[in-house]
């Protein structure tokens, strides 16, 4: 397959540790990293959790940061603006066409996020910067059009995702950081010690006096981790387990990353209506 590809797309850090050996195996030197045919996702997203000591004592080390960099909404305006780079590189004599669907999918991506109102009124681009430094939600509170409230305006993913803001989850493994820190929830725990380290039972127990202590209501973990484990923590503290897909085709019936983020925001309220959070 890598033999005769013209594109390669992965994430460009450390979470496929597997990239460089299969490019190496393929034999195509148009794939290999730093040639035209080959992307790095992650170029140009604001990585979090960079690692301050690097040590294998941490687990599963990721000396870029946080490589889940596909949970962020914004950042897949980023991703796909990488995309489009490398396929007018490969085959520039279909860039009109490329640039076409590039701008068609940004723009249900913008609606997606933003709602359809909002970006009529503050650009995309300034939208996107302060969402990305966290100064979004506070802005459109503050300001006004024609005496009505920015905030009014706000429409799309973030506007489903209010009623969540503040609130505190539980994860399996760390794996969720641009997804929570996008929508104002926070990431209190995780069932994992380290990333990559299976939980020993003190930790599990240390884990549910965390819970109890911060009355975490909701435990979020991805379907390919020990939902066991998810669940006996889940029964041991009341909180309310959600288990999604964490890829597109992870689930029956999730075919597109609108439908992917949908399911992510729509398990989490419900779960949030059931424990009384919203």
């Amino acid at each position: 397959m890598c033999q005769d590809a013209d594109l390669f797309v992965g994430t460009g850090l450390d979470l496929e540790l597997w990239v460089p050996d299969l490019l190496e195996k393929s034999a195509n030197k148009n794939i290999q990293s730093g040639q035209n045919g080959y992307v790095a996702a992650a170029d140009g997203i604001k990585m979090l959790e960079i690692p301050t000591v690097l040590s294998r004592s941490e687990g599963g080390l990721h000396v870029y940061g946080n490589p889940h960099i596909t949970v962020g909404p914004l950042n897949a305006l980023q991703i796909i603006d990488n995309i489009l780079i490398g396929l007018r590189k490969v085959s520039p004599e279909n860039s009109a066409f490329f640039e076409k669907n590039h701008a068609e999918l940004k723009k249900r991506l913008i609606d997606s996020i933003f709602g359809e109102t909002l970006p009529g009124i503050v650009s995309a681009d300034e939208l996107a910067a302060m969402a990305r430094n966290n100064t979004l939600i506070a802005f459109l509170k503050e300001n006004k059009l024609k005496g009505e409230p920015l905030i009014d305006k706000l429409g799309g993913w973030l506007k489903k995702a209010m009623p969540l803001r503040g609130s505190k989850i539980a994860n399996y493994h760390r794996s969720w950081i641009y997804f929570t820190s996008f929508f104002g929830i926070e990431s209190a725990a995780e069932i994992e010690p380290k990333p990559g380290i299976p939980p020993t039972p003190k930790h599990i127990l240390e884990v549910i006096e965390t819970i109890k202590k911060h009355n975490i209501r909701i435990i979020f973990s991805e379907n390919f981790y020990d939902t066991k484990k998810v669940m006996y923590v889940a029964e041991e503290t009341g909180a309310r387990p959600v288990v999604v897909p964490t890829y597109v085709d992870g689930e029956r019936g999730v075919d597109t990353y609108f439908k992917l983020v949908d399911i992510w925001l729509d398990r989490m309220l419900e779960a949030s209506i059931v424990k009384g959070i919203n």
